[in-house]
């Protein structure tokens, strides 16, 4: 309710960042300042219900003498030497006061514990760096280091007369310490170039991944020599390398990764509330427990900011240049030679994340780093320009949960692209990221659109979970890149269609924005606000959250009942154990990892991986899809974040048959590489444009005669090419394929269209690779031949036409190539060849490039182009051919080979969904219904049409190493999930199957004897087994062997006599009952649940003693 006091005055109160706030009331509260003279102090605070964060006024930080831009509420702790403590639990103190050599800044632990070795390439030679010298200022100080390390073992003297192969530079750093003042470090940059990478290992860290935190606090950790506390193992020795301890701090502090980020010695622990000082306790057990010592004066807990790899951290999170580290690079002065420069340009780029337009003021400045001479004069007003954009640097904050969408912003230049992406909100955007850099030699002839995707795609490439799940409005100087952003792009042949293509898989709208408001001044004078009372960061990665997720955690649950995966593992889970048969069951990748399974609110996760039901993998691929990403892209994002049974396949099937992703794909872009011989003419024409001296003209070849057209052209644009293939078409006719290489005027849209709209498939050779577009440079090279023979007395287009006609004229094989062209054709070939319309066919295939070969290679088709000709790729999708039906075999999804009609039907005519009407074939008339159902789909059908049937019971026997009998009940309450009873036991073993079969039944009809009176299921019961024996036994002889006293017509005791007795006794009382005999291993999930039980059952009689188990009464 409202919160008030009695006369409390109200005010309207406007911040300097546009804010505004209103009050309703007030309260008389005591408020204490650390590190203030501010204690219990009784102060009225004013009530707005809508603020987020306390405001103090500038009177009373006035009155007690507190400046808020140097204030800092943290204090160092005396009792850790210096070390700052904020926020932490008695425990954590606790421990820090047993440990007093792990902030002991002048002692050291006796010895070193981690050991750590790396591996060195076959491609390895060695080097004798040349030695640096030492400053003679310097010269004791490095001698003292030098021995103080030797002293506690961090390095070893080498014994005289010791041959050495390698040997690095030793390399003095400067340190601000007086009584301390060098750092001694190696130079292992060539013995670098060979070190063996795993496979496995992360990715270097980054002071912007804080940024997809949430966090309220944070503890920064300092190892004091770290390199030095790791032991290099004997063998690696020899080439004097310390290796850094990211990779063994990594697995010391495993128990804690998901909670703390690591950046080589340096750690930050980003936990919240009591968790996060529980990791503290934990970070400081691990370091001590492998004699790891902290920097107390460099180690900040539970803090609200602190410097840490020299950036400003506050909470809620925002980064920022530190202004002491801002006013140093200020009074750099500006170099004068080479080396200069590039120890500038080392200081710079370091915080090059907050600087704007970072990568156009820089580029100039890099044109330096090689000019030899004094060139100060001649860059000063770069440098100049470089500071003024250093003094107005940004704090780059994590998005807030209420973001509405992205906005990037693009300036570029002639050697650079620049760009700087905001979350908008409702009224203020703020910056999340800054990005750019300096345009390569063949970049920097990129038209003004090129450079503005170019741009796009390094700041997305930078924030790719951030940029895949918001609406990104991107602002630039150029006008009519949205309009061709919504247009197709058909075949990519000009980098812009490339990079749209590459940007394809975002949610982007481009929008004109006058220079003025864009350029690289505009982002420079930009007044950034350092407010953070709104800056309430959420986890960025949003695309595991189920807010964005569109599967809800209930639908999971709810499915995980009716998976046969998800149901597996429940049972293992609880009982820890899971029969042989039943893991081969599940998928290899759960197979094998079922010791990583964890049940979090009833989610599973398999290694952090959420587990997709097979009923939803539809739902996750059209997810996944929605922005028709490509098959790379989504398998990528499944194998991080999900796992499930052939939800690879089903992206795989997804992508190769939605039309737009096969209009995009790279894939049906692809040149040809080879192509196969024509059975007739026109069947294929090659054309090309060729120069001779001043003119230019297209030839359009036909590759089955030889036979050709030429035109003159006045250029290569789409019209111009248009108009030569109109000219050539009306001498030679129109063909089935037009081919042509990548040049822009032949892979135009306007081009394509029009050869579609004629019914001419177009295909493409291999760009600047005359072989792959032989024919008809064949025919170019003719016909200058001839030109070259002729006078030049007439016009060139005469010229022009007497070579062609010479060309057409000449004989191959004894036919002239006019002829062979012109010649009798079976008209029904002919109609039945410009009838066809190409279309998408893709399935898997093995092809043959020659009819010759024994092997036959796989691959898969993508597109019919003709009665008898497709174009196929092969299996690692690099070359794309045209092959003939003759060629290929077609297979299945099975892999079993099948004729094309079959696969054309597959694919392109929909399937009759007929529900098929539950049969009962059985010989006589049964005491009790008896139906068969032969799958899952059968028992739900079964459900839908007898929803009076809420128990069932299902029971089966197992032989499987042992002998026992399980089932379950389910009940099914409110119609959507039963509730699940599992029973099972262990018989002798001598037992038979029949008689396992029997005992479940018997057992199972036990438990059920409460639920006869039960209102809830009104005394029906349905029996659910894939035994016959017992199905039939239960419907159709029971009654008859009760009226016979268990006697056979043979005259024979019936077998296991005594357990149908008792069945009989325990069915009396039901008001119905009915049997589903079920199909054995068919996936009935009631039925495989039961199986799973009886072979647990199994499992248990082989843990009894042997002379124990006898034979079961009533067995035979």
């Amino acid at each position: 309710g409202d919160i008030s006091l009695a006369n409390a005055e109200s005010f309207s109160i406007k911040g300097i960042h546009e804010s505004y706030s209103k009050t309703c009331g007030a309260l008389e509260l005591s408020i204490s300042i650390p590190n203030s003279i501010v204690n219990k102090e009784k102060t009225i605070f004013y009530i707005d219900k809508e603020a987020i964060s306390p405001l103090l006024s500038k009177n009373f930080l006035k009155k007690f003498n507190i400046n808020p831009v140097d204030y800092d509420g943290s204090k160092a702790n005396n009792d850790f030497n210096g070390m700052v403590i904020d926020q932490a639990s008695d425990k954590f103190i606790s421990l820090l006061k047993s440990m007093p050599l792990l902030y002991d800044d002048k002692n050291d632990y006796p010895n070193n514990v981690c050991k750590t070795s790396f591996t060195v390439s076959s491609q390895y030679y060695p080097i004798r760096k040349k030695i640096i010298p030492v400053p003679k200022e310097l010269d004791e100080h490095v001698r003292l280091n030098i021995k103080k390390q030797i002293e506690k073992g961090w390095l070893e003297p080498v014994p005289v007369g010791t041959m050495i192969d390698n040997v690095n530079s030793m390399v003095i750093v400067k340190k601000d310490k007086i009584e301390d003042p060098v750092r001694v470090c190696f130079n292992c940059t060539h013995i670098n170039k060979f070190l063996t990478i795993p496979e496995d290992s992360d990715e270097l860290p980054s002071i912007k991944d804080l940024l997809h935190v949430d966090v309220d606090r944070i503890s920064l950790y300092d190892i004091r020599s770290a390199f030095n506390r790791i032991d290099v193992e004997e063998d690696c020795r020899q080439y004097l390398v310390v290796e850094h301890p990211m990779a063994c701090l990594e697995r010391v502090l495993e128990p804690v990764i998901e909670h703390i980020k690591i950046y080589y010695d340096d750690i930050v622990n980003v936990a919240k509330g009591k968790l996060h000082d529980e990791i503290n306790c934990k970070i400081i057990e691990c370091l001590h427990k492998v004699n790891m010592q902290l920097t107390p004066s460099k180690c900040a807990i539970g803090v609200n900011k602190g410097i840490f790899l020299g950036y400003l951290i506050e909470c809620p999170l925002k980064i920022s240049i530190p202004k002491d580290r801002v006013e140093a690079l200020l009074q750099l002065p500006c170099p004068r030679n080479s080396k200069e420069v590039m120890e500038l340009m080392g200081r710079f780029q370091y915080f090059a994340a907050m600087i704007p337009n970072f990568a156009g003021l820089t580029a100039p400045i890099h044109d330096f780093k090689n000019r030899k001479g004094d060139f100060q004069n001649e860059l000063y007003p770069h440098f100049e320009s470089l500071k003024r954009a250093t003094a107005k640097c940004v704090s780059l904050e994590a998005i807030r949960s209420n973001c509405k969408n992205l906005a990037i912003y693009i300036s570029f230049s002639n050697i650079a692209v620049c760009s700087i992406m905001k979350a908008c909100y409702k009224d203020e955007m703020r910056i999340f990221a800054v990005g750019g850099r300096k345009l390569r030699a063949s970049e920097k002839n990129y038209g003004k659109p090129e450079k503005v995707l170019l741009a796009v795609r390094e700041i997305i490439a930078q924030n790719k979970y951030i940029s895949a799940n918001f609406e990104i409005l991107v602002y630039s100087e150029v006008q009519g890149i949205q309009k061709a952003w919504d247009s197709e792009i058909g075949v990519v042949s000009s980098t812009f269609q490339r990079l749209m293509y590459e940007l394809k898989a975002f949610n982007l709208n481009f929008i004109y924005v006058k220079e003025n408001k864009n350029d690289s001044n505009f982002l420079l004078k930009s007044n950034y606000s350092t407010n953070v009372s709104q800056a309430i960061s959420f986890i960025a990665k949003v695309e595991n959250d189920f807010d964005s997720f569109p599967i809800s955690p209930d639908e999971l649950k709810k499915e995980y009942f009716s998976d046969k995966d998800a149901i597996l593992l429940g049972i293992y889970r609880s009982e820890g154990f899971l029969p042989e048969s039943k893991k081969l069951e599940l998928n290899y990748t759960l197979r094998s990892k079922l010791d990583k399974v964890e049940y979090k609110n009833g989610i599973i996760y398999v290694e952090d991986k959420l587990l997709i039901p097979f009923s939803l993998r539809s739902k996750l691929v059209d997810y996944l899809h929605r922005y028709h990403a490509s098959f790379d892209q989504m398998s990528r994002n499944v194998k991080v974040n999900f796992v499930g049974n052939k939800i690879l396949s089903l992206l795989k099937e997804k992508a190769n048959t939605c039309e737009v992703c096969l209009t995009f794909r790279r894939n049906s872009r692809k040149q040809i590489s080879e192509w196969p011989k024509t059975d007739d003419k026109r069947e294929r024409f090659h054309a090309d444009c060729a120069e001779y001296g001043k003119h230019l003209f297209m030839v359009n070849c036909d590759a089955h005669t030889g036979y050709c057209a030429a035109v003159m052209v006045k250029g290569v644009s789409a019209k111009d090419i248009i108009a030569a293939y109109s000219d050539t078409y009306e001498r030679i006719e129109t063909p089935l394929i037009q081919v042509a290489d990548n040049g822009r005027g032949f892979c135009a849209t306007q081009t394509r269209e029009y050869l579609q709209d004629l019914g001419i498939v177009v295909l493409f050779s291999v760009p600047r690779c005359p072989e792959s577009n032989g024919i008809a440079e064949k025919c170019i090279g003719l016909i200058k031949c001839y030109l070259d023979k002729q006078e030049k007395k007439e016009s060139f287009k005469i010229l022009l036409q007497k070579a062609v006609n010479a060309v057409n004229n000449r004989v191959v094989n004894g036919i002239s190539v006019k002829r062979k062209f012109f010649g009798y054709s079976d008209e029904e070939l002919v109609t039945m060849k410009y009838n066809f319309k190409s279309y998408p066919f893709v399935c898997n295939i093995k092809y043959k490039l020659d009819k010759g070969e024994k092997i036959w290679k796989n691959g898969k088709c993508l597109e019919r182009i003709g009665k008898n000709m497709f174009r196929i790729t092969d299996d690692e999708e690099k070359n794309v051919y045209i092959r003939k039906a003759d060629s290929i075999m077609f297979l299945d999804k099975r892999g079993t080979v099948t004729s094309v009609d079959k696969i054309n039907k597959l694919v392109y005519q929909e399937k009759e969904n007929t529900i098929e009407t539950l049969e009962i074939d059985v010989p006589d008339e049964p005491d009790r219904e008896y139906i068969k159902i032969d799958n899952e789909q059968d028992f739900q059908n079964f459900r839908l049409s007898r929803p009076e049937f809420r128990l069932f019971l299902s029971v089966d026997g197992s032989t499987e190493k042992g002998k026992g009998y399980g089932g379950v009940i389910w009940g099914y309450i409110n119609n959507e999930l039963p509730e699940v009873v599992p029973f099972r036991g262990p018989k002798g073993l001598a037992s038979s199957a029949q008689f396992l079969e029997v005992s479940a039944l018997e057992e199972g009809l036990k438990k059920l004897e409460s639920d006869k009176n039960d209102e809830r299921f009104k005394g029906k019961l349905a029996i659910v087994t894939d035994s016959d024996y017992v199905g039939r036994s239960v419907a159709y002889y029971l009654s008859k062997w009760e009226k016979t006293n268990f006697m056979t017509t043979k005259g024979s005791k019936v077998k296991h006599e005594q357990q149908w007795k008792n069945i009989l006794s325990n069915l009396t009382g039901w008001n119905e009952i009915i049997v589903l005999k079920a199909a054995a291993h068919k996936n009935i999930l009631i039925n495989e649940a039961a199986d799973i039980q009886s072979k647990l059952g199994a499992a248990e009689s082989t843990s009894k003693s042997s002379t124990t188990i006898e034979a079961e009464e009533g067995d035979d």
